[in-house]
């Protein structure tokens, strides 16, 4: 009988390939090493649900839907502009980062935030993706959106809670179609933002290296996903999945990595 594979070959390639290629590999592999990230604060791939429809460490306020799985391959959460829809966590000093915290190597002092996303309506609002970033009382600290001008990814960091430090990518995400963002600090020197679609086989960054703050201020804001103010503004009218919050800088490898693990499952919705 004709073998279907090379055993020998298999075994000789195992230590550089997984034995097995389907998506449901890919999705294991996403979640562990996510949640391995030293110094990760939050980790939402918005399966978990407690008996109200809230993620185990995240509140929710008006229409957000838990989509079980996404052509039976991902879990997402579809959020609702018309019914100001966000997530959120009170504020707490797990979410103040601050950027140069006694307990974190100053090798790896900053943040690093991220995730999947769709945008629905582009062009109307600004709309934010994750943020800390309360304008009343000069609240703001840090802030992934899309913006309403020109509909780009942006990323905002304030230092006194006041001033807005603000870098802007070329990027500008498709209406309806999964994009991977994400966003890295470093004090004093670098602000960048990672970018892909489900398709694309490498992510492309860009960054700003002027005027790049050396901390953040300590906001007494929430921690939002899908909106800011509190969830007041700038609400996000699309989806969310498999994002991330981490104090520190992590390495760019697993900014990559986390790319290549999770993209097969979004080009397969």
């Amino acid at each position: 009988m004709a073998q279907a594979n090379n055993p020998e070959l298999v075994r000789n390639l195992t230590p550089s390939f997984h034995k097995r290629g389907d998506l449901a590999l890919n999705h294991a592999h996403s979640i562990a090493f996510i949640q391995n990230i030293p110094g990760l604060v939050g980790f939402w791939p918005t399966a978990d649900k407690d008996i109200s429809g809230n993620s185990n460490t995240l509140t929710r306020s008006g229409t957000i839907k838990t989509i079980q799985y996404d052509n039976n391959i991902v879990p997402y959460a579809q959020f609702d502009k018309a019914g100001s829809a966000y997530a959120f966590h009170a504020d707490s000093a797990a979410f103040d980062i601050i950027g140069n915290e006694s307990w974190t190597d100053s090798t790896s002092w900053g943040l690093t935030m991220g995730g999947w996303w769709q945008v629905n309506n582009l062009g109307v609002v600004s709309e934010v993706l994750m943020a800390k970033f309360l304008q009343a009382g000069n609240q703001k600290a840090y802030r992934l959106q899309v913006t309403s001008a020109g509909e780009i990814l942006q990323f905002t960091l304030s230092d006194d809670g006041s001033t807005n430090l603000s870098f802007g990518s070329t990027f500008a995400p498709t209406a309806n179609t999964w994009f991977y963002a994400a966003v890295w600090w470093k004090p004093s020197s670098v602000m960048r933002i990672y970018y892909g679609l489900a398709t694309d086989n490498d992510l492309v960054s860009e960054e700003k290296t002027s005027s790049v703050p050396a901390t953040l201020h300590d906001s007494t804001g929430q921690f939002t996903i899908s909106s800011q103010n509190d969830g007041s503004f700038a609400f996000l009218n699309g989806r969310s999945s498999m994002t991330f919050l981490v104090r520190g800088r992590i390495p760019p490898i697993y900014i990559e990595t986390i790319f290549d693990l999770t993209s097969p499952l979004f080009a397969a919705t």
